[in-house]
């Protein structure tokens, strides 16, 4: 199969034939169809990760943010057959240890092992393995693309965990999101507008938080610290809480 492989760190991937993927018992073969690009893919590609963060060596392939098809499932599989279209979640699990069964896989005891394009070759590539396949793939509706998909599993999924699951936010609640403007931040704002918060988004950018506005902020703010929280306690006549 073509991949797309780090031959040296910091330098061009380079499109060439790699051995494709075995499928092991518990797991799938993806066939991709669509691959984001995150910033850790950058990270990890020049080895200028953060202190303590995952590193990769040479020859590499990453990619983690993929929907697909899925070609093949081993033999433990239950809930998946080839053909069914698939995304893929960024923090995989076993489904089996302790914080996975807590409901908290993004934390898996193991998970440090199961990413594709961080702890084994990714999803720049034709196929690619998903572990525990059961536990670690989101069915597709036929009306979303694979494009659009590809974009879900790390920061959309990750803020829906944290605006949906922890924070646990409800209708008519206020919600504030700092850094509205990024990736994860927006993800954010729209998430808890479609959850029927009033999100207050704050950035230092002008033209961020109009995006922010645009995606279902109901108020925007540029203010630095501490004279944007000021701005949101006079807007919403309560003292701020973090959850």
């Amino acid at each position: 199969m073509r991949a797309a492989v780090i031959e040296e760190l910091g330098q061009p991937l380079v499109v060439q034939e790699v051995p494709e993927p075995t499928c092991p018992p518990d797991g799938a073969i993806v066939r991709v169809m669509a691959n984001g690009i995150c910033r850790t893919d950058w990270a990890l590609w020049s080895g200028n990760f953060w202190a303590g963060g995952p590193r990769v060596a040479a020859p590499f392939v990453l990619g983690h943010e993929f929907a697909g098809v899925v070609e093949e499932v081993g033999s433990e599989v239950r809930r998946w057959r080839a053909g069914d279209r698939v995304t893929f979640p960024m923090n995989p699990g076993d489904g089996d240890c302790g914080m996975c069964r807590a409901g908290h896989q993004h934390v898996c005891e193991h998970g440090g092992t199961l990413v594709p394009g961080v702890s084994y070759w990714g999803a720049f590539a034709e196929y690619v393995v998903v572990r525990f396949a059961d536990v670690n793939m989101v069915a597709l509706p036929e009306s979303l693309s694979f494009v659009s998909a590809a974009s879900l599993g790390c920061r959309y999924i990750a803020a829906f965990h944290g605006i949906v699951d922890q924070a646990r936010v409800r209708p008519g609640e206020w919600v504030a999101v700092y850094g509205a403007g990024g990736g994860m931040g927006l993800a954010a704002v729209q998430i808890a507008a479609a959850a029927g918060a009033n999100v207050i988004a704050v950035d230092i950018a002008v033209d961020k938080v109009a995006a922010a506005g645009r995606l279902g902020a109901v108020h925007t703010t540029t203010a630095a610290a501490p004279e944007a929280a000021a701005e949101i306690v006079e807007l919403t006549g309560a003292v701020p809480t973090c959850r």
